[in-house]
């Protein structure tokens, strides 16, 4: 970013260094003048909610439940059909 100085857009009277009694610096120069009303202010922090190890972490867990119920449902099946073959030779 670059910054340049560029001239007034209107001359300057010849009394425009005076600070009081110049009327035609009245005329052509306003003021503005800014107060604050306190000098309180906000300060907005952005802290990540979820870290990525955390991120990974969750969907790690989360396939550890489903593979884990996965095997629980293959090994009850296993046994139903073990049951019921034994039920189908045993008449």
């Amino acid at each position: 970013m670059e910054a340049t100085r560029a001239p007034l857009p209107f001359k300057l009277p010849k009394c425009a260094n005076v600070t009081h009694g110049c009327p035609e610096m009245m005329e052509k120069v306003g003021r503005l003048t800014i107060y604050m009303d306190s000098l309180e202010s906000v300060v907005y922090v952005e802290v990540e909610k979820m870290t990525l190890s955390a991120f990974f972490s969750q969907i790690g867990n989360a396939l550890g439940l489903m593979v884990g119920l996965s095997v629980v449902g293959i090994l009850e099946i296993l046994i139903l059909c073990g049951i019921l073959g034994k039920g189908m030779y045993k008449k």
